[in-house]
């Protein structure tokens, strides 16, 4: 049974989490230790990650910035196991709005920025792609493109963000991700979990398999053992969408 470390993020964006991950897990293979980083759900952006769109419509699957840097600089290829969740969001054209002020809001929520989606089973190694028809219609005329094609490559089927939203806090999901850390756990030593922003987990259930909880921000590094995660977990419902501000309170 691997040791899971879970790093989440103090700042909800550039806490440095994905490049920690990375040297943290080569250092510990510099030690002897067979390390994986596991990321259970990724969100990003078209507009800053052209890379990943490159790779997604090369290849026929979504796959995000730290996905593909974990694979190119810790060598395991399984798209499905090391990031089974992938959300990619883009900004709505600003001249389709009333105002200002709808379109901040509109921009404040995954569910009003997602417009493409990847599901895979870490056990079939097979993934379901989705599309978000109402916010691709609401893209530029570039990004509506890109993002059309991208629809075609990976053979996404229609869904409405509304659900989509709900299908990443089902039962089913959290207990598919945590399938996919079981493989890990039985195939490595150390697995070291990225969480996504500044959330406290990626997912349900979750806190109570971590064996330590590393809060990341900009050139610093705070280690918890697992437990404090625990208690924080009986005092507070809704972990998932807990804040690590709230942790180090």
């Amino acid at each position: 049974m691997a040791i899971k470390l879970l790093v989440s993020g103090l700042l909800e964006l550039e806490s440095g989490k994905t490049w920690f991950t990375v040297g943290l897990a080569t250092a510990l293979r510099t030690l002897g230790a067979r390390v994986m980083a596991y990321k259970p759900v990724a969100a990003y952006n078209i507009w800053s990650s052209w890379d990943p769109v490159e790779s997604s419509l090369r290849h026929g699957i979504l796959a995000g910035n730290d996905a593909l840097i974990y694979i190119e600089q810790l060598g395991d290829s399984n798209i499905h196991l090391v990031n089974p969740v992938s959300l990619m969001l883009a900004y709505p054209d600003p001249l389709l709005f009333s105002g200002v002020a709808q379109y901040l809001a509109r921009i404040s929520s995954i569910e009003g920025m997602v417009v493409l989606a990847r599901f895979s089973s870490c056990a079939e190694g097979s993934a379901v792609h989705y599309y978000v028809p109402e916010n691709v219609e609401r893209l530029g005329p570039s990004f509506r493109k890109i993002v059309e094609e991208l629809v075609k490559a990976t053979g996404a089927t229609p869904i409405s963000a509304s659900r989509l939203v709900e299908k990443l806090s089902t039962a089913s999901a959290a207990e598919n991700l945590a399938a996919c850390l079981t493989i890990l756990d039985r195939s490595y030593d150390v697995v070291v979990i990225e969480s996504f922003n500044n959330a406290v987990v990626p997912f349900a259930g979750l806190e109570g398999r971590v064996d330590y909880f590393i809060v990341v921000a900009p050139g610093r590094a705070i280690v918890f053992d697992g437990d404090k995660l625990r208690k924080v977990s009986e005092i507070v419902s809704g972990l998932v969408m807990l804040k690590t501000d709230k942790v180090l309170a």
